[in-house]
């Protein structure tokens, strides 16, 4: 091996002066056969699973941007990039991978909880359809959930998502209570119109005492009165709304939902039983 002493291997003269041979066996000067370019070059190549990776740090200023913002115009600045370069594709990871592997793990731990709700209600009241009548307070739930994280002005966060979760068991307890006495009264000889009124009247101050109670246990560590903790606070702020507006549509229109299906019910079932008969007489 030949090389250049060490003082000359990074001068660019030092390549005018190469001389190389050409098909006749002369020694030509390098220059006269090739140009030289300065280019900025990679100074390493990285690998992720078998492909070229070139990495882009940089820290979010939360002062001014939250990380979720920031991703978000950043998807929005490079999204024709893979249209435009074939081959070329971006993939976010920090701070935006965990967020998307926390919603990930929220959407198995929000079915798992909706299914195991659904199951035990199903078990206790002996149907499948007045479990579905008495988790229509979930969507409830979650809209008391929006407006609260509207009105404070804070982003979703994995904690808020736990929230959630955990408000899916609580928000059923008033529908539980109410549709469970309006069954008791229609066991009873009642009819439904007057089971469904006088379950709203006589389990009216049952259903708002354990609402409020509930919401104003968590107030202090929602709102952080006499000292709160910021990572416990969107779960607090979560469950108190998503209470009080669970309650107020349950008192309102879980009464209404309730009878609607049950007219469903009630057409579904006479209509088979008429076409039962239909066909008795037709093989008569």
């Amino acid at each position: 091996m030949v090389r250049f002493p060490e003082n000359l291997r990074n001068m660019k003269e030092s390549f005018e002066k190469i001389l190389i041979p050409n098909r006749f066996g002369n020694l030509i000067p390098l220059n006269k056969v090739a140009r030289l370019d300065e280019r900025v070059a990679l100074a390493s190549i990285r690998h992720l699973d078998g492909k070229r990776v070139i990495t882009v740090r940089a820290d979010v200023d939360d002062k001014n941007i939250t990380s979720l913002k920031a991703n978000q115009l950043l998807a929005q600045k490079f999204k024709n990039v893979p249209q435009d370069y074939p081959g070329y594709s971006i993939e976010y990871g920090g701070e935006q991978e965990e967020n998307i592997r926390s919603f990930r793990s929220f959407v198995k731990a929000f079915g798992l909880a909706f299914f195991l709700i659904f199951m035990i209600l199903a078990a206790s009241f002996n149907s499948l359809i007045q479990p579905l009548v008495v988790m229509m307070a979930i969507p409830f739930g979650l809209i008391g959930v929006i407006w609260a994280f509207f009105f404070h002005g804070l982003p979703i966060s994995f904690l808020m998502m736990m929230g959630v979760v955990g408000l899916n068991g609580i928000v059923v307890n008033d529908s539980i209570v109410l549709v469970d006495f309006i069954n008791n009264l229609r066991r009873k000889g009642a009819d439904r119109r007057s089971s469904i009124i006088e379950a709203g009247q006589l389990r009216l101050r049952p259903v708002l005492l354990t609402s409020i109670t509930t919401a104003l246990g968590l107030t202090p560590t929602a709102y952080g009165i006499w000292g709160g903790d910021p990572f416990l606070k969107p779960m607090a702020l979560t469950i108190v709304w998503g209470i009080i507006c669970a309650t107020a549509l349950t008192l309102v229109v879980l009464p209404c939902i309730y009878a609607i299906i049950d007219d469903i019910t009630l057409k579904l079932a006479g209509h088979t039983t008429v076409k039962k008969l239909n066909n008795i007489k037709e093989a008569q």
